[in-house]
């Protein structure tokens, strides 16, 4: 096999790019480093490094290299790196095979070969991960990964920035044997930090502040959710957890695709979960959320839901995307 072509490290800028909440993020972190260093154990006889998943996988070739080392088999007609067409072609090969091989099935939502020939890192991380189900990653591979991807689309007036996000990882526990775990330095426990007291700590005393913040945190909440044409009126009207993850979308002009929580729930458990990934995403975004209860947001409960909308609230102020009153 032909792995003498590579691309020009100084090509334009990427297209693909990771938000910042993920490159700071210690799973983010680790996933990266973990496939990168099953991808360089397995290619280590074949004196092929890597150094940068997305750049280094986006020709086809080493990906196919790497292929074929961990199913001892062949993958047919993989071309010099010459053209986008035959990087293409070499990409579009070695996802036939691996679907073919493992009984994969094709999930163009996580992984395209058009998706990793542009250097979008969300494919290339789902595939190895997807493909770590068949043949076990010997290096640690977090559970339940979600990646925020700057997508730059070029418009005529400009770039267009959008983010999407995507779901790398689900429970790993039952695929990867996880015999060492790549170390990126030591990760930062926000439960070890100590938490201050806040005017939310004592409503009894502080019963006047109480409804003051309410009823400024829902005229908030109802500036950025009527461009949804919806209105809110009251705290337990975020039970459902889905005004939350709408708040936050809308303040960080972020996509959250509807896949990701349930646009109805009914049951308690469903109104956590929606609740949970609210928190996620703010977790991401660098926010300290550890006060916050999912679980009592879920039952109407006061004082966590406004600490959340408080919360949501600051997000504003770090941002420049607000709407006109």
């Amino acid at each position: 096999m032909n792995l003498g072509v590579k691309e020009n490290r100084t090509s334009p800028k990427k297209e693909f790019q990771l938000h910042a909440s993920s490159k700071n993020d210690f799973n983010v972190k680790t996933i990266i480093k973990s496939l990168t260093a099953w991808v360089n154990q397995t290619l280590q006889k074949q004196h092929l490094v890597v150094r940068d998943l997305v750049y280094d996988m986006a020709d086809g070739q080493i990906l196919a290299a790497f292929i074929e080392t961990i199913t001892q088999d062949t993958i047919e007609d993989i071309l010099p790196a010459s053209t986008e067409k035959n990087k293409l072609a070499n990409i579009k090969r070695c996802i036939q095979f691996v679907v073919e091989k493992f009984k994969m099935e094709p999930d163009p939502a996580r992984w395209t070969a058009e998706g990793i020939v542009q250097k979008d890192i969300a494919s290339i991380l789902a595939l190895l991960v997807d493909i770590s189900h068949f043949s076990s990653c010997p290096f640690t591979i977090p559970s339940n990964v979600t990646i925020a991807i700057v997508h730059q689309d070029k418009i005529q007036s400009g770039v267009k920035n959008k983010t999407t996000l995507h779901n790398i990882s689900g429970d790993e526990s039952q695929y990867c044997s996880g015999k060492g775990l790549i170390d990126v330095g030591p990760d930062y426990d926000k439960n070890s930090a100590p938490e201050e007291d806040d005017v939310f700590d004592d409503m009894e005393a502080n019963k006047e502040k109480i409804a003051e913040i309410t009823e400024l945190l829902i005229d908030f909440c109802n500036k950025y959710l009527q461009l949804m044409n919806v209105q809110v009126s009251k705290i337990e009207d975020f039970s459902s957890g889905v005004y939350i993850i709408w708040l936050i979308g809308l303040i960080k002009n972020i996509y959250i695709p509807t896949y990701n929580y349930v646009e109805n729930p009914e049951t308690l458990n469903q109104k956590r979960d929606n609740v949970s990934l609210g928190i996620l995403l703010l977790e991401k975004l660098g926010i300290n959320c550890s006060k916050i209860k999912p679980q009592d947001i879920a039952k109407g409960e006061i004082k966590s839901t406004l600490r959340c909308l408080y919360v949501l609230n600051s997000l504003e102020e770090l941002d420049d995307n607000q709407p006109e009153d």
